[in-house]
């Protein structure tokens, strides 16, 4: 997303769309450098520590003597997101009901990451309306399939597709319940099989320094054992 960012060069008309999304203050750090790629690498090790002090029965984390559970006010505090309460609803949306693959006329059965840096690529200097939004919407795109709802592979779902087309609407959408839902049902159900894990298990290091203050990001982090 870094990488894709700084390509893009995104000019007044872009920033200006994008400060309407759920998601500007995310894109606003990696615009202005306050985010770097030093910062978002995942250190294994201390997200592994902290899924396998999740207690099943609570649906919770054991830190230290505490049972802390992940809630959607943390990950709107670590992402910046601002977002309504309508729910992001598991639907069976397909390629066939979304505007954007309609208008670019999508081969492929699932929208790629290849496919979107490839559109932003031949939209990015146009003045048009459209193109404009077109281009903030596949940088929220890449954001949810590469971060905040990342797989194994480098698809995005077609609901996330036609939630994102209506740009006014976007913050009206729960998007923190989401994240939170999809990491922590995927946590659940892959506790024993974490190279299964789907979702965004980064964000457990920072949530793990909010509330441990370990804010020192070489600072090792001991977990009891249970």
């Amino acid at each position: 997303m870094i990488r894709l960012i700084k390509d893009t060069e995104l000019r007044p008309k872009h920033i200006a769309c994008l400060k309407k999304t759920s998601f500007w203050l995310l894109i606003e750090a990696i615009v202005n450098k306050k985010l770097v790629s030093d910062h978002c690498r995942k250190f294994d090790e201390v997200v592994v520590k902290v899924i396998k002090s999740y207690d099943e029965w609570t649906k919770s984390f054991r830190l230290g003597d505490k049972k802390v559970k992940l809630k959607d006010n943390h990950v709107k505090l670590i992402f910046g997101i601002f977002c309504g309460n309508e729910e992001i609803a598991e639907t069976n949306i397909s390629k066939e009901d979304t505007i954007l693959a309609n208008r670019f006329g999508i081969k492929e059965p699932r929208l790629t990451t290849t496919t979107m840096k490839e559109m932003i690529k031949q939209l990015k200097s146009s003045n048009k309306p459209k193109d404009i939004s077109d281009v903030v919407r596949l940088l929220c795109l890449f954001l949810c399939v590469t971060l905040l709802f990342s797989t194994s592979g480098a698809t995005v779902n077609w609901s996330f597709v036609y939630y994102m087309e209506d740009l006014v609407k976007v913050k009206q959408y729960n998007w923190a319940g989401a994240i939170t839902d999809y990491l922590m049902k995927s946590i659940h159900k892959n506790l024993k099989e974490l190279n299964e894990l789907h979702g965004c298990s980064l964000l457990l290091m920072f949530w793990l320094c909010e509330h441990t203050k370990l804010h020192n990001k070489r600072m090792q982090v001991q977990f009891k054992d249970y």
